[in-house]
């Protein structure tokens, strides 16, 4: 039974909408392409109508257009594959060469000018006479000075000159070498100094004990700037303690050697 209802009420909602659609035609869809309906929501029965301010109290308004809205943007599709490569066009046709130009003539040669004649040689002329000998130049400043000690120095117990030197004013490096030697069966130190001015440099070497002859070499070196003339000097001596006997100590073979120096930079 309620389906029988149902299908008139459809039906009588038909040919309602179907009057209403013929006679509002003309205003269907709107300016702006909007359809226009009142739903009946006790009976369904559904009603074209211009606005949806004509649907009563018993009907819901209904709109919808009358073109779908526009869908999304789909995606890109793929890359289509790159086409193949057209033919190569012809070549241009060459331009014609030019014609080449006609030689130049060549100048003629210009003549020779005439040799002319050899002069006659000159006569030797006279010997000038011979000019006077000039004075002797004055003798250089010497850049070494040398003494060398050949005999034999005794040494003693206090500071004893076995070399010495004089020298002018100037900057020097100095060196000097002595052999000392003994005969004694003790041990004996034995000590030399070279002194320049107030600078000095010293030596210390040991001899014996032996029962023959005992020798060292003493070597000494420094540098010193005289500010006036001045002199260098080798002194030795050796130590012997308060209750032993005297000893021969003896330097020979001393040489001092003084070297002029431009400057002296210490560093």
């Amino acid at each position: 039974m309620r389906r029988q209802r149902l299908r008139f009420a459809l039906i009588a909602a038909a040919l309602v909408f179907g009057g209403l659609t013929a006679t509002a035609l003309a205003q269907i869809p709107d300016s702006n392409g909007v359809i226009h309906a009142c739903y009946h929501t006790a009976n369904g029965g559904i009603r074209v109508v211009n606005d949806g301010s004509e649907c009563t109290g018993s009907e819901q308004e209904l709109t919808w257009f009358q073109t779908g809205a526009p869908g999304s943007i789909g995606a890109t599709g793929p890359t289509g594959p790159q086409g193949p490569q057209g033919p190569a066009g012809a070549d241009g046709v060459d331009g014609v060469d030019g014609a080449n130009g006609a030689d130049g003539a060549d100048g003629a040669d210009g003549a020779d000018g005439a040799t002319g004649p050899t002069g006659p040689q000159g006569a030797t002329g006279p010997a000038g006479p011979t000019g006077p000998q000039g004075p002797a130049g004055a003798s250089g400043a010497s850049d070494a000075f040398v003494t060398t000690v050949k005999g034999k120095v005794v040494v003693g117990t206090t500071r004893t000159p076995i070399a010495h030197l004089d020298l002018p004013a100037g900057p020097y490096v100095l060196y000097a070498t002595a052999s000392v030697a003994q005969f004694s069966p003790k041990a004996t130190r034995v000590a030399c100094s070279l002194w320049a001015g107030s600078t000095r440099d010293r030596g210390l070497v040991r001899l014996g004990p032996v029962a023959a002859a005992s020798a060292a070499t003493v070597s000494l070196m420094l540098a010193h700037d005289f500010a006036a003339a001045g002199s260098a000097d080798v002194k030795c001596r050796y130590f012997r303690p308060k209750s032993a006997a005297p000893r021969t100590v003896n330097a020979r073979h001393t040489q001092l050697v003084a070297i002029s120096a431009g400057s002296l930079t210490r560093q």
